[in-house]
Protein backbone atom coordinates (compact mmCIF):
# COMPACT_ATOMS: atom_id res chain seq x y z
CA UNK A 1 0.00 0.00 0.00
CA UNK A 2 1.10 3.53 -0.96
CA UNK A 3 1.41 5.96 1.85
CA UNK A 4 0.57 9.24 1.43
CA UNK A 5 2.88 10.83 4.37
CA UNK A 6 6.45 10.22 3.97
CA UNK A 7 8.38 8.34 6.65
CA UNK A 8 11.88 8.51 7.63
CA UNK A 9 14.06 9.97 5.63
CA UNK A 10 11.53 10.74 3.11
CA UNK A 11 10.03 13.34 5.57
CA UNK A 12 13.11 15.13 6.26
CA UNK A 13 13.84 15.94 2.30
CA UNK A 14 9.93 16.85 2.56
CA UNK A 15 10.47 19.26 5.03
CA UNK A 16 13.64 20.66 3.26
CA UNK A 17 11.73 20.91 -0.21
CA UNK A 18 8.68 22.33 1.60
CA UNK A 19 11.09 24.75 3.11
CA UNK A 20 12.13 26.03 -0.15
CA UNK A 21 9.13 26.62 -1.02
CA UNK A 22 8.47 29.00 1.37
CA UNK A 23 11.41 30.96 0.75
CA UNK A 24 10.98 30.91 -2.62
CA UNK A 25 7.33 31.83 -1.99
CA UNK A 26 8.58 34.71 0.08
CA UNK A 27 11.30 35.98 -3.04
CA UNK A 28 8.76 36.48 -4.97
CA UNK A 29 6.73 39.01 -2.49
CA UNK A 30 10.37 40.76 -2.34
CA UNK A 31 10.53 40.77 -5.93
CA UNK A 32 7.03 41.97 -6.49
CA UNK A 33 7.85 44.81 -3.98
CA UNK A 34 10.82 45.74 -5.73
CA UNK A 35 8.93 46.15 -8.99
CA UNK A 36 6.23 47.73 -7.12
CA UNK A 37 8.75 50.26 -5.78
CA UNK A 38 10.44 50.67 -9.52
CA UNK A 39 7.19 51.35 -10.73
CA UNK A 40 5.95 53.76 -8.52
CA UNK A 41 10.09 55.09 -8.97
CA UNK A 42 9.21 55.57 -12.60
CA UNK A 43 5.83 57.00 -12.71
CA UNK A 44 7.11 59.73 -10.02
CA UNK A 45 9.83 60.83 -12.43
CA UNK A 46 7.64 61.00 -15.22
CA UNK A 47 5.48 62.72 -13.43
CA UNK A 48 8.05 65.37 -12.15
CA UNK A 49 9.35 65.55 -15.13
CA UNK A 50 6.32 67.11 -16.58
CA UNK A 51 5.70 69.46 -13.94
CA UNK A 52 9.40 71.09 -14.62
CA UNK A 53 8.34 71.15 -18.05
CA UNK A 54 5.09 72.66 -17.21
CA UNK A 55 6.99 75.31 -15.49
CA UNK A 56 9.98 76.01 -18.00
CA UNK A 57 7.04 76.92 -20.53
CA UNK A 58 5.22 79.14 -18.01
CA UNK A 59 8.60 81.20 -16.81
CA UNK A 60 9.19 81.30 -20.91
CA UNK A 61 5.69 82.39 -21.93
CA UNK A 62 6.43 85.23 -18.36
CA UNK A 63 9.40 86.25 -19.70
CA UNK A 64 8.32 86.97 -23.09
CA UNK A 65 5.11 89.15 -21.71
CA UNK A 66 8.07 91.22 -19.57
CA UNK A 67 10.21 91.46 -22.58
CA UNK A 68 7.31 92.89 -24.70
CA UNK A 69 7.00 95.30 -22.17
CA UNK A 70 10.29 95.92 -21.55
CA UNK A 71 10.87 96.49 -25.70
CA UNK A 72 7.67 99.34 -25.04
CA UNK A 73 8.93 101.10 -22.66
CA UNK A 74 12.27 101.63 -24.34
CA UNK A 75 10.62 102.79 -27.41
CA UNK A 76 8.55 105.46 -25.07
CA UNK A 77 11.79 106.19 -23.13
CA UNK A 78 14.01 106.88 -26.60
CA UNK A 79 11.00 109.31 -28.20
CA UNK A 80 10.73 111.30 -24.59
CA UNK A 81 14.40 111.81 -25.53
CA UNK A 82 13.63 112.87 -28.75
CA UNK A 83 11.40 115.27 -27.73
CA UNK A 84 12.93 116.58 -24.89
CA UNK A 85 16.23 117.16 -27.00
CA UNK A 86 15.44 120.74 -27.88
CA UNK A 87 14.12 121.95 -24.48
CA UNK A 88 17.48 120.39 -23.32
CA UNK A 89 19.21 122.27 -25.85
CA UNK A 90 17.82 125.58 -24.30
CA UNK A 91 19.28 125.10 -20.61
CA UNK A 92 22.54 124.00 -21.85
CA UNK A 93 23.18 126.97 -24.57
CA UNK A 94 21.51 129.99 -22.86
CA UNK A 95 20.44 130.81 -25.94
CA UNK A 96 16.82 130.78 -26.06
CA UNK A 97 15.97 132.68 -29.86
CA UNK A 98 18.74 129.63 -31.55
CA UNK A 99 17.20 127.06 -29.72
CA UNK A 100 13.68 128.32 -30.64
CA UNK A 101 14.22 128.71 -34.06
CA UNK A 102 16.04 124.82 -34.34
CA UNK A 103 12.69 123.98 -32.61
CA UNK A 104 10.58 125.62 -35.49
CA UNK A 105 12.14 123.19 -37.73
Amino acid sequence: MLALAPTGAGRAWFATLAGLIRRRARIHHIYYGLAAFDLAAVVSGLFLTHHLNWVLANTVKTNLVWSALHDKVAELRRGAGQVNTPSNDVFESMRRANSSASMRR
